[in-house]
């Protein structure tokens, strides 16, 4: 048994090779849902991670 994708990154690539629902969510304006939505959380995955949280701050800042 394979284990689940252990972020939104790994599971973004995953859904990319996904044929079956490539196939039932069909295409959008120009192009396949699965790529306007793996563009649309590939994009939020790097804003996300140019944040600094307080916890980080906290955790790391703190320690050195």
């Amino acid at each position: 048994m394979r284990s689940l994708p252990a972020n939104l990154l790994e599971a973004i690539g995953e859904l990319e090779r996904d044929d079956v629902l490539r196939k039932a969510l069909g295409r959008g304006r120009n192009e396949d849902y699965i790529d306007y939505y793996a563009r649309v959380k590939r994009d939020e995955w790097f804003r996300y991670h140019e944040q600094v949280t307080p916890w980080e701050i906290t955790e790391y800042l703190t320690r050195f």
